[in-house]
């Protein structure tokens, strides 16, 4: 009964800590910049065709990146898919962004990223 009612764990009983979350109030506070590599995807592949001649040729046609900037503070997004996740395009990236927020009022404070190396170079730091 008592796993039921998920309570069949002892961890069941004991008291979580609360959860810590920050959110700025105003617009540009912080900006969240991330990216996410895709792979390129050139025609239908074999099982949907059933067709595995030419397979070969189509392996190894390459990966893009998706650069996310997201407002902390109203969820206002820009995205754009670039080349690659290397420093210029994430300067690229980051340039079209603040341009992006600029025009719709948003004038930005603070940027977060993640340790990638293209957010650690100095080209990066100076924008």
């Amino acid at each position: 009964m008592l796993r039921r009612l998920g309570l069949g764990r002892l961890e069941a009983f004991e008291s979580k800590p609360p959860i810590i979350r920050y959110e700025r109030e105003k617009p540009g506070e912080l900006i969240h910049i991330d990216s996410k590599k895709l792979g390129k995807i050139d025609g239908i592949g074999h099982r949907i065709t059933g067709d595995r001649h030419g397979q070969i040729d189509k392996r190894g046609i390459g990966w893009e990146a998706l650069h996310v900037a997201i407002n902390d503070a109203s969820r206002l997004a820009h995205t754009e898919i670039m080349p690659d996740e290397t420093k210029e395009s994430a300067t690229a990236f980051l340039q079209n962004a603040l341009t992006f927020f600029q025009r719709h009022g948003v004038c930005v404070e603070r940027i977060m990223s993640d340790d990638g190396s293209a957010y650690k170079s100095h080209a990066f730091r100076n924008l």
